[in-house]
């Protein structure tokens, strides 16, 4: 689908584009746009952002949510401990 079907590809499923949160990574092919217009609408280029509670870095691969999770979890065994649920 190219990025002019987009609004009618989505109308036809009663669907709206929320252009203030999307968003468009680079995941290393090559250096990120500055910006990009779709239909007339702006959108960012983001070199990371939360998704699903998930760290998601052009670079580095799965490295920044390995450590965020890992930081997580040992937050959340300390709380247990200290409850004496562990």
């Amino acid at each position: 689908m190219s990025s002019s079907n987009l609004p009618s590809s989505a109308a036809t499923l009663c669907l709206k584009t929320s252009w203030t949160k999307t968003k468009l990574q680079n995941l290393g092919s090559g250096p990120s746009p500055t910006s990009l217009q779709v239909d007339g609408n702006g959108v960012e280029s983001v070199d990371s952002f939360v998704y699903l509670g998930s760290l998601q870095k052009s670079e580095d691969n799965s490295r920044p949510d390995m450590m965020r999770r890992i930081s997580l979890a040992g937050s959340i065994s300390h709380v247990l401990l200290e409850l004496d649920i562990a």
